[in-house]
């Protein structure tokens, strides 16, 4: 289904006793997937069930997830396709992950990740295994409370005004709701008395959230001539200590939302007549 963007002014009140009931509601549109309590602390998008548990176990106020979102775009291992003498190229049957799915709880600064992904993928050369996943992805965006950890509003990807379907943000004893495409409209007509007009008290109560959120974002990092910085200070020591630190263990390029880098090799069966074409993280 098309997504066309649609006024920012188009929005709804959800309380949180309807909730539940608005999640099982996505399982109309895909497979949902949201960031679930682990017992370590840990929080990963992981598939959200049936029962009131996995329900009650979204926490969408989580800092950060174990890994960003672009995993579901953007696989760390995929078959491109396959090959054979006799045959030539043909895709690789479905494997049962490629429906379409839902992405509940996803923060700004990994939606305006997923934005740098849209275009590296687009640039020059539209890849079609990507944008293939895209178009059947709903994006359901959600502020977090921010750790001194977060330091977004620095690269300002801290707030968003698109790459969303819909996206809440926490007031109290409900969500605003914002609908960002016609898709995520549809998702509200779908229910639509899961949710309440927008009244004159939920702007301002909307406004003063947004404001603590702001206020919150105390780290900061200084981007201005960076890389002049770094060109000048090439033989500095700096660089010996944080490279006797490093385990060369590429978690940094995993959990990164927006590294693309990536290898293609070819798998050979042992008929030595056919294969197939696998892209990897790198």
């Amino acid at each position: 289904m098309e997504k066309l963007e649609i006024k920012l002014g188009n929005v709804r009140i959800l309380p949180k006793e309807n909730f539940p009931r608005f999640v099982a509601g996505l399982g109309s549109f895909g497979e949902v997937f949201a960031p679930l309590r682990r017992p370590d602390g840990v929080r990963s998008f992981s598939r959200v069930g049936k029962g009131d548990g996995d329900v009650g176990a979204i926490d969408l106020r989580h800092p950060r997830t174990m890994l960003p979102p672009k995993k579901f775009l953007f696989p760390p291992e995929m078959e491109m396709y396959r090959f054979s003498a006799d045959g030539g190229f043909t895709d690789p049957p479905p494997n049962g992950e490629d429906g379409p799915k839902v992405l509940l709880g996803v923060h700004p600064c990994d939606i305006n990740g997923l934005l740098i992904l849209d275009e590296v993928f687009r640039r020059y050369y539209v890849d079609p295994h990507y944008f293939a996943k895209r178009e059947r992805l709903v994006i359901i965006g959600a502020n977090c409370e921010p750790d001194d950890k977060c330091f977004c509003k620095s690269m300002r990807s801290e707030y968003v005004d698109k790459g969303f379907d819909l996206f809440l943000t926490d007031i109290g004893d409900a969500y605003f709701l914002r609908m960002g495409t016609s898709l995520g409209s549809d998702i509200v007509v779908a229910d639509p008395d899961a949710f309440r007009p927008v009244e004159r008290a939920d702007v301002r109560v909307y406004k003063e959230a947004e404001n603590r959120r702001a206020q919150a974002l105390k780290s900061q990092v200084e981007l201005d001539s960076l890389p002049q910085i770094l060109e000048l200070e090439y033989d500095s020591e700096v660089w010996e200590e944080a490279g006797g630190r490093c385990l060369s263990c590429s978690t940094c390029s995993s959990v990164c939302p927006t590294c693309y880098c990536y290898d293609v090799f070819d798998h050979l069966n042992l008929d030595g007549a056919s294969g197939s074409r696998v892209r990897r993280w790198d």
